[in-house]
C-alpha cells in the first residue's frame, strides 16, 4: 500500500490527540499493566535468528553478515519458505527474486508463500524445513497470517524446531507481543 502525504498528514492529525495527552494522564497509561500474550508464551527448542531492519531485501547493506548468519542458521535444511506477505504485493515477486539468488548463492532452495493461498499455502507452511519472514509492515504481514489461517501453522512448525529468521516485520511477530513495532495500523 502506498500513501500519499496527504493521507499521511491526515493520520497523523488524527493521532495529534493522543499525543498531546497531559503528562498525569500519560503517566496513568505508562504504569498499566502489559496485557497477556494471546497464546502462552514458549520457546523454540532451535535457536532463531531475528534480525531488525529490512535492508538485506532493499539493499546490499549488512547482506554479507546476514548471508553468513544464514549459512550457519539454515544449516541442514532442505526447503526454505519465504514469507513475504509483510510487503505490497506489487513488490513480493521482485522480493523473491532477490533473496532466492541470495539463498542460491549459498545452496539454499526457497520459494516464496505468496503465490498459494488457502489449504495449499498451509501445506506449504508443514512441508517447509525453514522459514525467512520478510520486513515492511508488520499489520499487514499479521493481518495476512491471520486471514490466511497460517499464524498458527508458521507457530507450530517453529515451536517444532523449524529454524526461523524474521527481519524487522518478521522478527516483530515472533514475540509474544507486538507491542514495540514502529509500524502504525494501517491495515
Amino acid at each position: 500500500m502506498r500513501t500519499t502525504r496527504r493521507a499521511f498528514l491526515k493520520t497523523l492529525a488524527a493521532l495529534a490527540p493522543a499525543v498531546a495527552l497531559p503528562r498525569s494522564r500519560g503517566a496513568a497509561l505508562d504504569s498499566a499493566p502489559i496485557p497477556p500474550a494471546v497464546h502462552p508464551v514458549r520457546a523454540a527448542p532451535a535457536a532463531s535468528v531475528l534480525v531488525s531492519g529490512g535492508s538485506i531485501t532493499k539493499g546490499n547493506r549488512f547482506v554479507d553478515p546476514v548471508r553468513a548468519a544464514h549459512r550457519e542458521h539454515y544449516r541442514g535444511r532442505g526447503r526454505i519458505l519465504l514469507i513475504l506477505y509483510a510487503s505490497l504485493p506489487a513488490d513480493r515477486d521482485r522480493v523473491e527474486k532477490r533473496l532466492q539468488a541470495m539463498f542460491a548463492a549459498d545452496g539454499f532452495a526457497c520459494e516464496s508463500s505468496h503465490h498459494l493461498a488457502g489449504r495449499r499455502a498451509r501445506d506449504q507452511i508443514e512441508a517447509a524445513d525453514a522459514f525467512f519472514v520478510s520486513g515492511g509492515e508488520t499489520f499487514l504481514l499479521m493481518r495476512t497470517l491471520y486471514d490466511t489461517v497460517q499464524m498458527d501453522a508458521l507457530r507450530e512448525r517453529v515451536l517444532a524446531g523449524a529454524a526461523y529468521h524474521g527481519t524487522s516485520a518478521g522478527a516483530n511477530i515472533a514475540g509474544p507481543l507486538i507491542g514495540c513495532t514502529n509500524d502504525l495500523p494501517v491495515a
